[in-house]
C-alpha cells in the first residue's frame, strides 16, 4: 500500500505544478475576440457604410491611411436626376457625313431689340467642342439667343448657327449642328502704293456677310499680293487693307454679278462709291481678281466759320442742343449739346446748312430724353452768322394704349427715326393708366412711333396731323384716343 500511495502522492504533485504553470500565462478576454483581426475579415466590403449618419454610427474600422476615402454625393448617382439651376444648352458640331467635329469654337450672343430698326447681339459665352464634338452651355441667359459654330480651321468656311428662345430653366438640346465643306472660291488680290510700286507686308481682312463664317485674314507678300483659295462665292464679301503711311484705308465690298444693277450710276469707273467712301467689285464666278491701290491722304483744311445762338438763359432743368446737316454734302452733319452760353458760339464748317435747336430736360435720369421746344433755319455759314433763336412749342399727341380690351401700361415707345424730321429722338414709357403724352415736332404732317410689346417685338402706330385743342396747362394738344395692339403682331 506504501508503494502505491507514493505513486499517487507522486502524481497529484505533478498535476498541481502543471495547473500552477498554466495560471500564469494572461488569458483573453471574450471581448478581445470578438474584435480580432481575423473576424474583421470577414466582414463584406459592401456592407460598410460610405455615408454614415449620426444615428448610426459605422461598426467597422476606418480603412488604412493608404487608401482615400470615398464619398459618394447624391449628384454622383446615375440614377439621381440633376436639379439645373439655369438653362442649359447642348448639341454636337457634324460634317455633312455625320461625322462628329473636334476643331470647333462655339460662340453663343444674345440679341436685344434697342430700337425698331435696330438689333445689338452681345457674346455671353465662347468655347469649343469637345473630342466627340459636343458642346454644353451652362448658365444660358433667358431671351433670345443665337449659337454660332465655326471651324478653326479657314480652309472650311461654312459654319452653323442655331436661334432659339430660352425662357425656362431645362436643357435646350440643339441636336446635330452641320457644318459645310471647303470653300471652293478663289481671291487673288494685289494691292500697290500710290506711286504704283508694290504695297508689300500689308494687313488684309475679309468678312463674310453670312454671319455663319468668321472673318479670314492674310499678309500681302513682296509683290503685294494676298490669296484666299477658300470661300463661298454666292454670299459676297467685305475687305479691310491697312493702308501705309499717309495713305488712307481701303474698304471694300465684293459682290455676286447678280447685284451689279442695284449700283447702276453711283461708281466711279474704278469702282469707288463715293457717298460711302468704298470700293464696290462684282465677281461672275468661282474665281476673282483685282488690283487696289492705295491712295495719299489728301489734307484738306476746310474754311470755318462760326454761328452765333441767341437764346436765353435756360430755366430749371432745361437746356439746348443743335444739329446742323451740310446741305452740300449729304447726309454728313453734327451736333452737340450747348454749353458756356448764352450766346452760344459754334464752329461749322462755311456753307449751306440746315440748323435744330431744341430745348430739353437735362435730368435724363428722371425724365425720357424729350424736347420741349424747337426751332430750325437753313442758313449760309460764312465767316460768322448770328441767329437769335425764336422757338415753336412741340404738339402734344395724348391717348392710351389698349390691349385685349384692357389699358396697357408701362409699355416703352420711341419715335421712328425714319419719320422724323427732327435731330432727336423722343423716348418715353405709357404711364399706370396707359396713358401717353408724347412731343411732336410742329412742323410735320404724321409722326410715327414704335410701342415696345417685348421679346422684340413692336408695335408701330403712326399719327396725323388734325386740328388740335388747348390743353388746362396751354399746351397744343392732338387727341389720338384708343391705340389698339394686336397681341403677337407688328404694326410695321
Amino acid at each position: 500500500m506504501s508503494r502505491l500511495a507514493f505513486f499517487v502522492v507522486l502524481l497529484m504533485l505533478f498535476l498541481l505544478a502543471a495547473f500552477l504553470a498554466f495560471v500564469d500565462d494572461t488569458p483573453a478576454t471574450e471581448g478581445a475576440l470578438e474584435s480580432s483581426s481575423s473576424l474583421e475579415a470577414t466582414v463584406p466590403v459592401e456592407s460598410v457604410r460610405r455615408d454614415p449618419s449620426p444615428s448610426s454610427p459605422p461598426t467597422a474600422p476606418p480603412p488604412p491611411p493608404a487608401e482615400p476615402t470615398v464619398t459618394v454625393e447624391q449628384n454622383e448617382n446615375p440614377s439621381h436626376e440633376e436639379t439645373l439651376i439655369a438653362p442649359r444648352i447642348i448639341g454636337r458640331a457634324v460634317d455633312p457625313e455625320g461625322k462628329p467635329l473636334v476643331e470647333v469654337r462655339v460662340v453663343l450672343m444674345k440679341s436685344t431689340r434697342i430700337s425698331p430698326s435696330l438689333m445689338r447681339r452681345k457674346v455671353v459665352w465662347r468655347g469649343r467642342c469637345d473630342e466627340g464634338g459636343r458642346f454644353r452651355i451652362d448658365d444660358a441667359p433667358m431671351g433670345k439667343l443665337i449659337v454660332v459654330l465655326d471651324r478653326f480651321d479657314p480652309v472650311h468656311v461654312v459654319g452653323g448657327d442655331r436661334t432659339l428662345t430660352v425662357d425656362a430653366i431645362q436643357v435646350y438640346d440643339l441636336g446635330d449642328v452641320v457644318l459645310g465643306g471647303e470653300g471652293h472660291m478663289k481671291l487673288s488680290l494685289k494691292f500697290l502704293l500710290p506711286d504704283g510700286r508694290p504695297a508689300a507686308g500689308r494687313f488684309v481682312k475679309l468678312h463674310s456677310f453670312n454671319m455663319d463664317k468668321g472673318p479670314r485674314s492674310g499678309t500681302t507678300d513682296d509683290s503685294g499680293e494676298v490669296s484666299f483659295t477658300a470661300w463661298a462665292p454666292e454670299d459676297g464679301f467685305s475687305m479691310y487693307a491697312k493702308p501705309p503711311k499717309g495713305c488712307d484705308h481701303i474698304y471694300a465690298k465684293m459682290l455676286p454679278e447678280s447685284q451689279r444693277p442695284n449700283y447702276e450710276g453711283l461708281l466711279e469707273e474704278d469702282g469707288w462709291l463715293p457717298r460711302s467712301r468704298e470700293f464696290i467689285r462684282f465677281y461672275p464666278g468661282d474665281e476673282f481678281s483685282a488690283i487696289f491701290r492705295f491712295k495719299k491722304k489728301k489734307v484738306v483744311k476746310e474754311k470755318m466759320g462760326v454761328l452765333v445762338l441767341h437764346l436765353p438763359h435756360p430755366t430749371g432743368a432745361m437746356a439746348y442742343s443743335y444739329s446742323a446737316s451740310f446741305l452740300d454734302k449729304p447726309p454728313q452733319g453734327t451736333g452737340h449739346s450747348l454749353h458756356d452760353g448764352p450766346p452760344y458760339e459754334v464752329k461749322l464748317p462755311q456753307g449751306r446748312l440746315l440748323v435744330h435747336v431744341s430745348e430739353f430736360h437735362s435730368d435724363g435720369y428722371k425724365q425720357p430724353f424729350t424736347a420741349r421746344r424747337v426751332a430750325r433755319k437753313e442758313i449760309l455759314l460764312g465767316e460768322r452768322y448770328d441767329w437769335t433763336v425764336d422757338f415753336d412749342d412741340v404738339i402734344w399727341a395724348h391717348g392710351r394704349l389698349m390691349r385685349d380690351g384692357k389699358p396697357f401700361p408701362h409699355v416703352s415707345w420711341l419715335q421712328a427715326a425714319e419719320r422724323s424730321i427732327l435731330p432727336f429722338m423722343n423716348s418715353g414709357k405709357t404711364d399706370e393708366k396707359a396713358e401717353f403724352l408724347i412731343p411732336l415736332d410742329p412742323y410735320s404732317k404724321e409722326w410715327s412711333f414704335d410701342f415696345t410689346l417685348g421679346e422684340g417685338r413692336y408695335f408701330r402706330h403712326t399719327i396725323h396731323r388734325k386740328p388740335l385743342i388747348t390743353d388746362e396747362e396751354n399746351r397744343r394738344v392732338l387727341e389720338v384716343g384708343d391705340v389698339v395692339v394686336e397681341s403677337g403682331e407688328s404694326g410695321r
